[in-house]
């Protein structure tokens, strides 16, 4: 399976930490934090760019000599109002869910890397699984409902969290309600 890494560099933990959370939501991409380019190891070939605040513009310009066989790709996170001369595309952290993933998405898309992880895309069936854990729905029960035994729910299972690097049902949950699978509403919060 072919996989590639996004790597959040902020120095703020809540920044880094949410905005990862974000950028994990999307197939085939896993997120990997540092707290600044000193601590990154840059020996991972499939690296798809970093996000990063712009104090550190001048590290992410020397990837440039580092990843000798591609430029990296990058985008800033403003959290003020302060802006550099960049013509790198840019995220505030008051953007909305919807509109960062739209923004990593563009930046990322040409890089060889994320198209072959268009390969990772559920397909229909677990999609289906994938809402029935959404609502909470046992393996048991599932199969039930889509007329397939225990031991395919289970591999199902198992296909969507290597595919989407989400292993909790909690993150699947908000998973299907991000990508519009399921409604908020229909979930039932009393357990």
């Amino acid at each position: 399976m072919v996989s590639g890494v996004v790597i959040v560099v902020h120095s703020n933990d809540i920044i880094r930490k949410g905005l990862s959370s974000i950028v994990r939501s999307i197939a085939g991409i896993r997120v990997v934090e540092q707290a600044s380019f000193g601590e990154l190891d840059f020996r991972a070939s499939d690296i798809l760019g970093y996000i990063f605040e712009p104090s550190a513009l001048s590290h992410f310009k020397k990837l440039g000599g580092v990843c000798a066989k591609s430029k990296p790709k990058g985008i800033l996170i403003y959290a003020d109002s302060k802006r550099i001369d960049s013509d790198l595309p840019f995220i505030e952290t008051n953007f909305s869910t919807d509109k960062i993933i739209d923004i990593v998405k563009e930046t990322f898309s040409n890089s060889k890397t994320f198209l072959e992880n268009q390969d990772n895309e559920l397909s229909s069936r677990e999609v289906d699984v994938l809402k029935c854990v959404a609502l909470g729905m046992s393996n048991k029960e599932i199969a039930d409902k889509l007329f397939i035994s225990i031991h395919t729910v289970i591999t199902h299972r198992k296909n969507i969290t290597a595919k989407l690097d989400i292993k909790s049902a909690s993150g699947l949950t908000i998973y299907a309600i991000m990508e519009g699978y399921i409604e908020p509403s229909s979930i039932d919060i009393r357990g």
